[in-house]
C-alpha cells in the first residue's frame, strides 16, 4: 500500500484484520516510520477488542 496517512488509514479499514505486518525496504530514512507510528496507528482499532492499537 503506498498513499498518505489518510488513505493508508482507509486501506486499512477495509480489511477485517486483527495483525498487520509492515514491510520495510528503506533503512537509511525512517521518516516514514515515524509517519506510521504518529498517523496511522492510533487510528487503527484492534478488531476483537475495538480498543486502539497504539
Amino acid at each position: 500500500m503506498v498513499g498518505s496517512p489518510a488513505q493508508l488509514i482507509e486501506q486499512l479499514g477495509e480489511f477485517a484484520a486483527s495483525r498487520l505486518h509492515l514491510r520495510l525496504t528503506d533503512f537509511i530514512d525512517l521518516d516514514h516510520l515515524e509517519l506510521i507510528a504518529s498517523e496511522v496507528l492510533p487510528q487503527l482499532e484492534d478488531v476483537e477488542s475495538r480498543t486502539p492499537l497504539a
